[in-house]
């Protein structure tokens, strides 16, 4: 950097002397900037992976952090019982032991969409697109609500459909063991699947599109990833030289280009219609919806940003639960059977009442509880989701004004809380908690007064797979039963096994952000379903 501004100096012109004059003034007013930009902790609540001591010391933890935080967080929860603080990537973070989720799940004062645009920089140029899911008129928490979660009864045959053209596509009928990289495919049918329901069959086998929804995902993480590894007082300068950050913002032109058609043709539809005072066409998809919804709050309409706002929070999220399953159950084959029986009587029933259509073939149509009644199903799911956790804590909130908890602990305005997910590995909540038990949340709905409590959508301080109170996964609907359906198609039409029969390990990434390996392979082979899909 020195150096650097002794070049810029030379070919200004100036002297050697002055030039390094010069430069070391810059550098050194650089140094002083990012130190008086350093985050400072929060008073009465006690530190942990921070010297107390020594210049730049925020800075020094913040690396520490990025490189080792899933370790860090773990020895502090082990230390201990009350809140702590923490230098983090992204800034002083106070952590919550899991006991405080039931206390502050609701509190207006704590912000979760203050949390979220600030740990992964929404706003920022390049994910300003994203801006629905914080936006003060809950565009997006709304069509979830009101269209997506409304509708899933609607959508589950469109779906399994999907599904089906999809494994035919993907895997095919191949009955010999053959090799794959899991990851890879099931993050390309969870983008299948989910745009399905929304940019319309239209556009949910567009190879370009397809891509777009799976790649923005990871390259939001990725440009958020970076921008966490550089200091401070340097993020807003770097967005517009960092390769990450560019390729998000070329990722939401791609996306306009490729959906302005589609979005024209519908708005000339509207147009059509309303000119003629009759309904517009109704289409069971977001691109409406979203529509709709920036139109009522009188907004411009930012269909582009919106759409992928809906493939970040979903496609990523559904794909790590759906892949981690897979090698749960693929380690443990032996309950796979299990789960087979279950679907086939839920299969069967349903199927014993279906149409014939008019050339003789039988229409199977998903009844309004079929999903429902998977519960083993169900349970696998949300017990992969308990031992495969994607963070090292859940409930982000940004305090708004001070918070006093139950404690007497003081939380700050503007200071950034989340809460731990120590209750997963507590044996007073879970027997064996280590342990991978797929029947472990169906044995604990069959207690009388606890059917509901651990459902994989349910959300309790106990299980923070989904968040919790207010601002708990308005989408895990939705995810639930695409995760089912998909599994019902795989388990039922293919065998699985691990190369080495073992299951790898997830990894982390900067710092904190776990996952399944990305080049984890697995084994399948196609068998003959014993009831049609």
């Amino acid at each position: 950097m020195l150096q650097y501004a002794i070049d810029l100096g030379s070919h200004a012109g100036l002297s050697s002397t002055y030039s390094q004059v010069l430069a070391g003034a810059a550098v050194l007013g650089l140094v002083l900037y990012a130190y008086l930009r350093e985050p400072r902790l929060y008073e009465g609540i006690p530190a942990f992976g921070i010297d107390e001591k020594g210049w730049m010391k925020i800075e020094k933890a913040r690396r520490r952090y990025t490189e080792q935080g899933t370790q860090l967080v773990a020895e502090a929860v082990q230390k201990f019982s009350q809140p702590y603080q923490m230098a983090t990537d992204v800034g002083i973070k106070i952590f919550l032991p899991a006991r405080f989720a039931e206390e502050i799940k609701n509190i207006k004062q704590m912000s979760f969409k203050k949390a979220i645009g600030t740990e992964f920089f929404l706003g920022y140029p390049g994910l300003d697109g994203m801006d629905s899911l914080t936006h003060q008129n809950d565009i997006l928490q709304k069509v979830t609500r009101q269209n997506i979660t409304q509708s899933l009864n609607l959508i589950t045959d469109d779906l399994s459909d999907e599904a089906t053209l999809a494994l035919e596509e993907m895997l095919g009928d191949n009955k010999e063991w053959t090799s794959m990289t899991l990851k890879t495919f099931v993050l390309h049918l969870v983008a299948r699947l989910s745009s399905r329901l929304f940019v319309g069959e239209e556009l949910c086998r567009n190879e370009e599109w397809l891509e777009l929804a799976k790649t923005y995902t990871l390259d939001t993480f990725a440009a958020a990833r970076v921008l966490r590894s550089t200091p401070f007082a340097l993020r807003r300068i770097a967005v517009w030289f960092l390769p990450e950050w560019k390729k998000v913002r070329q990722d939401l032109a791609d996306a306009k280009r490729i959906l302005s058609p589609v979005i024209e043709k519908r708005l000339e539809r509207n147009r059509i219609a309303d000119a003629k005072g009759v309904p517009r066409p109704k289409t069971g998809d977001t691109i409406q919806w979203f529509h709709d919804a920036f139109e009522r709050n009188g907004l411009e309409p930012k269909l582009a940003g919106a759409q992928l706002a809906l493939s970040v929070v979903a496609i990523h999220t559904t794909t790590e639960l759906l892949t981690g399953t897979l090698l749960d159950l693929a380690h443990n084959d032996e309950f796979i059977d299990n789960l087979r029986e279950e679907m086939i009587g839920v299969l069967e029933e349903q199927n014993a009442t279906a149409e014939v259509d008019t050339d003789g073939t039988t229409k199977t149509t998903w009844k309004k509880n079929s999903l429902y009644k998977l519960k083993l199903l169900d349970s696998a799911l949300k017990e992969s989701q308990r031992l495969h956790t994607r963070d090292i804590a859940s409930m982000r909130r940004i305090a708004e004004a001070p918070v006093t908890l139950s404690d007497g602990t003081v939380i700050p305005k503007g200071a950034f809380t989340w809460v731990t997910l120590d209750a997963y590995k507590n044996p007073d909540i879970y027997a064996d908690p280590e342990k991978y038990n797929p029947r472990r949340f169906l044995d604990l709905r069959n207690q009388p007064g606890q059917e509901n409590k651990w459902q994989l959508v349910s959300t309790t301080a106990d299980h923070l797979g989904f968040g919790h109170g207010e601002h708990a996964c308005p989408g895990r609907f939705f995810a639930s039963n695409e995760a089912k359906i998909a599994l019902v198609h795989l388990l039922m039409k293919y065998d699985w096994k691990l190369p080495d029969g073992k299951r790898p390990g997830d990894v982390v990434k900067g710092g904190t952000e776990r996952g399944v390996d990305g080049e984890t392979k697995i084994l399948f082979r196609r068998r003959q379903e014993e009831v049609s899909l």
